[in-house]
């Protein structure tokens, strides 16, 4: 176990004296019977001591530019004869499902910082039309009507 201390010691000095290129040259003149296990050593010791000792490269909390944005606005809008009652279901910003009953018209607006939404809507009224709107930052994504017996339909966006 000696032996491997003094061959750490041996190469520690020769690795602070002369410049080394990135690799670890154990030499068994300098670094003694256990020179590969005492380089191995050296350049984990110095690799930690890097990691620990900020030189004066670091700057931390340099270069972060927190970029401010407008979150994603998605409408949800039902439109129907007024005093028509429809079931809703409906998807928000997480992929949850939202089950109701409501009186037409209805709309129901979702805000959010997701890069990405999957806008989904399925009514069916009690009357003979009912249609479905999908509005994403005020522009008009998706927009279905129907007519038929307790009318039902859909309206999809799959990238809000």
């Amino acid at each position: 176990m000696l032996w491997i201390l003094n061959a750490t010691r041996t190469a520690r000095r020769r690795l602070r004296e002369e410049k080394n290129d990135g690799r670890c040259r154990a030499d068994m003149d300098t670094a003694g019977a256990g020179g590969g296990v005492g380089c191995l050593g050296i350049d984990r010791y110095a690799a930690a001591q890097a990691l620990w000792l900020p030189g004066p490269q670091c700057q931390c909390g340099a270069g972060i530019e927190i970029v401010q944005f407008n979150p994603k606005i998605v409408v949800y809008d039902v439109l129907g004869p007024a005093g028509t009652s429809a079931r809703i279901d409906y998807h928000d910003a997480d992929a949850n499902t939202h089950e109701l009953n409501a009186a037409l018209p209805w709309s129901t607006t979702i805000s959010t910082t997701l890069p990405a939404m999957a806008a989904n809507i399925l009514v069916q009224g009690d009357s003979d039309q009912i249609g479905c709107r999908i509005t994403v930052d005020g522009t008009v994504r998706d927009e279905k009507s129907t007519d038929g017996v307790n009318a039902q339909t859909f309206c999809l966006v799959k990238s809000a």
